[in-house]
């Protein structure tokens, strides 16, 4: 999958209209299923964004999110686990031996939902993860 607009999402005639839309990925994001950085009340329609399930990386081009389980989460911040236990989950969630650099890792920022906790290259170029934005 590549970047997504809010147009394409509309085109699947699963939404009533823009506005029923943005509050359906509102909540799917507050409740961890989904994930994106953008500010959803504030996207343009026709402007792509990242778009991660839960559930699978969805064959995504790019990797600057994966999600971690909230009990899994809460754990981590009691015993404060190094980047290991974070390349864990990123592992598990593309699917792959593969490790970013430790400064992906460091430079993480995380969106607590829910059921999960986004970790998230927050950085526009996607320069420490392995994929492209």
């Amino acid at each position: 999958m590549k970047p997504i607009t809010l147009r394409q999402l509309l085109d699947t005639n699963q939404f009533q209209n823009l506005l029923h839309l943005k509050k359906e990925l509102i909540s799917y994001k507050n409740s961890g299923v989904i994930f994106y950085k953008e500010v959803m009340s504030s996207l343009e329609i026709d402007t792509p964004f990242e778009l991660y399930f839960v559930l699978s990386k969805g064959g995504i081009e790019y990797e600057n999110a994966f999600p971690m389980p909230i009990n899994c989460y809460r754990e981590y911040l009691t015993y404060n686990r190094p980047q290991e236990y974070l390349a864990f989950f990123y592992q598990e969630y593309y699917g792959t031996k593969n490790i970013p650099s430790d400064r992906f890792f460091q430079t993480l920022n995380v969106f607590q939902a829910k059921k999960y906790a986004w970790f998230y290259n927050s950085r526009e170029d996607g320069k420490y993860g392995l994929g492209t934005v």
